[in-house]
């Protein structure tokens, strides 16, 4: 067994450099300093001519924007309508803020006819044909009348009639000619308008 024993008189002797309390006294002295740099910016810009100038012009602005809205908020329109008989000028100085008198607030619409479902596209053709021209000619026929002074009852309103394909195929077509085509089965729908001109297009199409 064997011991080692060493001279205290070449031994190192402890550090008593120890680097913690500097970087605690660095750290005490950053605390205390926001404060100073703080306040020296917050001094700098309330004397910046520049920044003094820029923030007023801000002010301004937004309440000119704000004070604009409110005024214009605050602003009544005027609508201004053209007649071309007197019964009809007379109508529009009857009306008021409640609308025409008389006049209810429901819609009237052309009398509704039962769907049709065909086989042969010249049949749904002449259709819609039919359709478009109940329709065109309610509204034709009510605005005449008012023009001639009747009082409208409500408001007139009529629609496009609308054509529906039901199809069960996949077979392609030649996508490059001017019509529609479907790629796989489906109910398909849209509305139609001057069925007339487009009677042939629309039959071939169809069918």
């Amino acid at each position: 067994m064997s011991s080692l024993i060493t001279d205290p008189s070449t031994s190192p002797a402890p550090r008593t450099d120890d680097p913690a309390p500097a970087v605690g006294r660095s750290r005490g002295k950053v605390g205390a300093a926001w404060p100073i740099v703080a306040t020296r910016e917050i001094v700098a810009r309330l004397t910046d001519k520049n920044f003094l100038i820029s923030t007023g012009f801000t002010l301004v602005l937004l309440i000119g924007v704000f004070a604009f809205q409110a005024f214009m908020a605050s602003k009544t329109s005027t609508t201004h309508v053209a007649v071309t008989t007197p019964a009809a000028a007379q109508i529009v100085q009857s009306t008021g803020s409640s609308g025409i008198p008389g006049m209810s607030s429901s819609d009237i619409a052309p009398t509704q006819v039962p769907d049709g479902i065909y086989t042969d596209a010249g049949e749904a053709v002449a259709d819609l044909q039919a359709r478009y021209a109940a329709a065109t000619g309610f509204l034709r026929d009510n605005f005449a009348a008012v023009m001639r002074g009747q009082a409208p009852e409500g408001r007139y309103r009529a629609f496009y009639p609308l054509v529906s394909l039901t199809t069960g195929s996949f077979a392609k077509v030649d996508s490059r000619l001017s019509f529609g085509h479907v790629t796989e089965p489906g109910v398909y729908e849209t509305t139609v308008t001057r069925p007339d001109l487009f009677e042939g297009y629309l039959t071939e199409q169809l069918g």
